[in-house]
């Protein structure tokens, strides 16, 4: 009862402590008691040139869904002109600044000069001159969402594409105009602009059944979950109906999960960060947050969440400390290899292969960090934790971060260390990746150093370190250099850093992101990444020791020999 008392209190302060933290960076939770989240749902069937099948059943459906999950629906079928208008006046004044809007219409659609018009049932158009006379311009919901001040607009159109007026329904031709969708807002088409939507064999159309599958799953992104119900309604019409959408989304929204995220410029990139990984159960993911910003505003909270985390239950007696590190001591060291990824689903982002990804484990720890820059001139960075049991069973998770807009991906490998060779398979973002490793050699450089010196806890080797960094040269290239201004960053057994630097040479320039972990036998495995500013990567690795106050290490930095010899800087 105690147990459960004290994280009752963490949870309570962590709420709070977010709750500011997360207004002051224009960041809102997604599931707040006074969350707006209203809806617009209109079903048009009873048309007078032939009735639809479907629309009514799909509306009744989309509205039970979304009351379900906390939407205040407005709801209208089989509507005429004015009463479309009359609940498109009711939706806009239902908003408020903040607002989750939702409107979905599932009828006759048809567009005209690059509008798209959506048919009331008591539509009489023999002319293209009578459309706008007619017919609903969908502006008039896009001026409604933007005038409302809300943060996140969806607009979904499961319209038929047809022109009803030439008597053509579902099955035939047509087709809707793609429209820019404002910032805030994701606009969702049942089929790909100037294709058919089919109406459905069954009580509802195919888009809108397989769109509320989506819906009622939790924890899935908005964009993952259109994915989704892209990928079943291709599969169902032999690719016949693509859905389509068109996105100007800030955050990440979930009908029914953990977190709506709406950034408001200038973006926040800690609380951003935080913000994607509070909620994981996973310690390693949320020390990636503690990696990236070991002096973040939210730092304490994510060390407390970890000690939660791995906080039992129930008290156990200590053990041994053969039993704590296990077979798994026997992984130790830097493990460089292939990784295989293929394209970004539903974009033009080909598959790549990269021979140079590198991890650092420890006593049945993970760390690494990759520093990236896609062709298409995206940059951003990786930073990975996890763990190795001592049968070789291998979890790692991380998180990537696009430098820019702070748009952030989930990571996740599982795998299994053979015969010296670490193999595993998963997710980065929407990419299905494979990777195949083996543990690099120490450097000769390496073979001198000190013989390393138990420490008392993890926590010992705490603080922040510094001293000579030196290089050898780079071929017949570059020359040897040293450096005093690289500093590591300790805490828990993980090292952070990174580095700008500029070489004199050349006029050369980039950026160095170090991982690590330090073992409580007093080893010390550095790993990191490069990136120059012509977008050319390298990986770097280190071996080193704790020994007499001194952290030094060798290794290999983008070819070059490299030695480290550093102090801990004094507590401030």
């Amino acid at each position: 009862m105690a147990m459960r008392f004290v994280n009752l209190l963490f949870v309570a302060a962590l709420l709070a402590v977010i709750a500011g933290a997360a207004a002051a960076a224009g960041i809102r939770p997604a599931v707040a008691a006074d969350e707006n989240r209203v809806a617009l749902v209109i079903g048009n069937a009873a048309y007078k040139m032939g009735a639809l099948q479907n629309p009514v059943n799909d509306a009744r459906a989309m509205a039970a869904v979304l009351k379900q999950i906390g939407f205040q629906v407005i709801a209208i079928e089989n509507a005429t002109k004015p009463e479309m208008e009359r609940a498109v006046a009711e939706f806009g004044h239902a908003l408020t600044p903040g607002s989750v809007a939702l409107f979905y219409y599932a009828g006759h659609g048809l567009q005209l000069n690059g509008h798209n018009f959506l048919v009331p049932v008591d539509a009489e158009i023999s002319t293209e001159a009578d459309v706008r006379l007619q017919a609903l311009d969908s502006d008039a919901i896009v001026d409604q969402l933007v005038a409302a001040g809300s943060d996140v607009n969806l607009m979904i159109l499961d319209a038929c594409r047809n022109n009803p007026f030439e008597q053509r329904f579902r099955s035939q031709g047509g087709g809707l105009a793609q429209i820019d969708a404002p910032k805030g807002t994701l606009i969702a088409y049942a089929t790909a602009p100037g294709h058919v939507a089919s109406d459905g064999a069954g009580g509802n159309g195919l888009y809108t059944s397989k769109l509320i599958e989506a819906i009622r799953t939790p924890g899935i992104p908005i964009e993952e979950m259109f994915k989704r119900v892209r990928v079943a309604v291709s599969q169902a019409t032999g690719d016949a109906q693509t859905p389509w959408e068109a996105s100007s989304l800030v955050g990440d929204f979930y009908f029914s999960g953990p977190t709506t995220i709406v950034v408001n410029a200038p973006v926040d990139r800690d609380a951003l960060y935080w913000q994607s990984v509070k909620d994981s159960s996973e310690p390693a993911l949320i020390q990636t947050y503690l990696d990236q910003f070991p002096q973040g505003a939210f730092a304490p909270l994510a060390k407390a969440r970890i000690a939660a985390l791995r906080t039992p239950a129930v008290p156990t007696a200590p053990a041994a400390p053969a039993a704590t590190l296990g077979l798994a001591i026997g992984f130790d060291g830097v493990w460089i290899g292939s990784y295989d990824c293929g394209p970004i689903p539903g974009t033009q982002i080909p598959a790549f292969t990269n021979k140079s990804r590198i991890f650092a484990i420890k006593q049945g720890r993970i760390a690494g960090v990759l520093r990236w820059h896609r062709k298409d001139g995206a940059i951003g960075t990786n930073t990975y934790g996890g763990t190795v049991t001592d049968d070789g069973r291998v979890t790692i998770v991380g998180l990537g971060v696009y430098d820019s807009g702070g748009k952030t991906y989930r990571i996740y490998h599982s795998g299994k260390i053979v015969n010296g060779e670490l193999t595993a398979d998963g997710k980065e973002g929407a990419r299905s990746c494979s990777l195949t490793f083996r543990r690099a050699p120490p450097d000769a450089a390496a073979a001198g150093r000190p013989t390393p010196v138990a420490l008392t806890s993890i926590a010992a080797a705490d603080g922040t370190w510094q001293g000579l960094y030196k290089c050898g040269p780079l071929g017949q290239k570059l020359p040897p250099f040293e450096a005093t201004d690289r500093v590591l960053t300790v805490k828990d057994g993980r090292i952070s850093g990174r580095v700008q630097w500029k070489r004199a040479e050349d006029g050369a320039s980039g950026q160095e992101l170090f991982s690590g972990l330090i073992g409580n036998d007093g080893e010390v495995v550095i790993v990191g990444s490069g990136l120059d500013d012509s977008g050319g990567g390298y990986p770097i690795y280190d071996y080193g020791t704790l020994a007499n106050g001194h952290l030094t290490a060798a290794g290999k930095h983008s070819g070059r020999t490299c030695t480290l010899d550093y102090l801990r800087a004094p507590a401030p």
